[in-house]
């Protein structure tokens, strides 16, 4: 009998096409990771790194940037401004828990040993460091922060044109006024009156190192004087804002 004929479209004949499978990534754990703590305490997580290496090169680049820092940032407790100690912690996985805690000097020279919240990992190294405190420059709004040198530089230094120029320096509470001949008058608010002094001792050690004798540092102002009342009323009239605002001591925030 004769062969029935197949239906369809017919083959094509040709050398078969070779199926690439992909490889199923598997992942590795990272080694180290960075982490920003305060007071001893995690912050922030910086990062993670798949060489120890490359998180000591992280935190030298970082260091650099604390090596700028002019206005240390202080922190609020029960109403006082303390220090902050910021520091880089780098962390080196621990999985099976063979590494010891490291030993390291707190700030009474005494060797104490430091341990993590898990035992997953484990401190490597530790590098302090500074941050620096922004303060509220009254013109440029309540949500734009400034740092001592912009402030010096734009506020103080750029408002001398000529060797006539003169400023004057004012605190107030927690307020560093930076008054013109022309009774212009820019007002500086830091987060208490600790602050403010810190802040206008730094401008007056700035004007010193750089030889400037045109500004006038004429320090604290009473707060129950003749002279008290007419910087409120010269605040009040730069600013907009009522008495009360005024007479605060301490801004938080």
């Amino acid at each position: 009998m004769p062969r029935k004929k197949r239906r369809g479209p017919k083959k094509k004949r040709g050398p078969k096409k070779k199926v690439i499978k992909k490889q199923r990534y598997v992942f590795t754990k990272w080694p180290c990771k960075l982490i920003v703590c305060a007071n001893g305490r995690m912050k922030k997580n910086y990062g993670k790194f798949r060489h120890i290496e490359e998180a000591y090169e992280k935190v030298n680049e970082l260091l650099k940037e604390s090596e700028d820092v002019e206005f240390p940032k202080l922190i609020r407790n029960f109403n006082v401004l303390e220090p902050v100690k910021y520091e880089y912690v780098i962390l080196e996985r621990n999985d099976d828990g063979t590494k010891p805690n490291p030993k390291f000097r707190n700030e009474y020279g005494k060797l104490v040993e430091y341990k993590t919240e898990t035992k997953n990992w484990v401190i490597l190294d530790m590098f302090p460091f500074k941050v620096e405190e922004n303060v509220w420059v009254a013109s440029t709004g309540p949500k734009v922060r400034r740092t001592f040198r912009w402030v010096y530089n734009n506020l103080i230094i750029d408002k001398l044109d000529s060797r006539y120029d003169f400023l004057q320096i004012i605190i107030y509470k927690n307020k560093v006024l930076i008054k013109e001949d022309n009774g212009q008058m820019e007002v500086i608010v830091c987060k208490n009156t600790s602050d403010s002094i810190r802040f206008y001792n730094l401008i007056e050690a700035n004007l010193k190192k750089d030889k400037i004798k045109q500004v006038i540092m004429l320090g604290i102002v009473g707060s129950h004087t003749h002279q008290a009342r007419k910087i409120i009323d010269e605040i009040s009239e730069a600013t907009g804002w009522d008495r009360i605002k005024v007479k605060r001591v301490a801004t938080w925030t």
